[in-house]
């Protein structure tokens, strides 16, 4: 876990739990339960550990309604016994900036939430493609290139993923279904003089705002594909880009 700032949320662990509240709200399970989950699931935390724990919960308790009063005399004694600050001994300044800042969200939290936020929806956003789909991309005043879809993924129901490569392909016509079938992939140089095929997923987010720039051919026949770098990810926007 690391922690790169004194505001409250400049931690892993309280982002981690702070995201993992908002999943379990995402499916429709109350506030109270959610934060009943995350207490158990991170019972074992050390002494300096814990009291993140309590800033997280709180502040997202305080984001969508109100601060029981549990976890907030939870935060009022580790904010009075100074638990928890032990990173921020060693500079005085960082440490009392540190103490500011707690004090000032333990002023906030102390106050019910004037406008809660609305509970997070679950928003599906599948692969707006399927294995073996053609596409068309236009890249500028008439120019068009082509990218061939390789996999897909919705595991993740909020963001699938699209596994796209890219072809060698740059003409003022748009390219016809024999151009994919040829399969002349595009190559990447990336660090280290590494080359490869330009094949990337595809996250979702996005992809509406995009999609006028795309046009399905076709689709053609993709066998089993594993490629050798299949960990880059990237958004829509950046299809067709050079």
């Amino acid at each position: 876990m690391g922690t790169w700032g004194v505001a409250i949320s400049s931690d892993d662990l309280v982002m981690d739990i702070q995201g993992q509240i908002v999943e379990l709200l995402k499916k429709d399970i109350a506030l109270s339960k959610a934060c009943e989950k995350v207490i158990k699931q991170y019972k074992n935390l050390d002494r300096e550990e814990k009291p993140l724990l309590w800033l997280a919960i709180a502040s997202m308790q305080w984001k969508y309604g109100e601060v029981s009063n549990e976890i907030l005399e939870n935060v009022r004694s580790d904010i009075a016994n100074e638990r928890g600050l032990e990173i921020w001994r060693e500079d005085s300044k960082l440490l009392g900036k540190r103490k500011k800042v707690l004090h000032k969200f333990l002023a906030k939290i102390e106050v019910p939430n004037p406008k809660p936020s609305k509970r997070p929806k679950l928003i599906i956003r599948k692969a707006p493609y399927k294995k073996g789909d053609c596409i068309s991309v236009s890249v500028g005043e008439n120019l068009y290139t082509a990218a061939i879809v390789l996999a897909v993924d919705n595991s993740n129901k909020e963001n699938g993923s699209t596994l796209v490569g890219c072809l060698d392909y740059l003409s003022e016509t748009p390219p016809s279904l024999e151009d994919f079938k040829r399969k002349n992939w595009l190559k990447r140089s990336y660090i280290g003089g590494t080359i490869i095929n330009d094949i990337t997923w595809y996250l979702s987010p996005g992809f509406k705002k995009e999609k006028k720039r795309f046009e399905l051919i076709g689709n053609i026949k993709i066998g089993w594909f594993k490629p050798k770098h299949e960990n880059l990810y990237t958004f829509w926007q950046n299809l067709g880009s050079t």
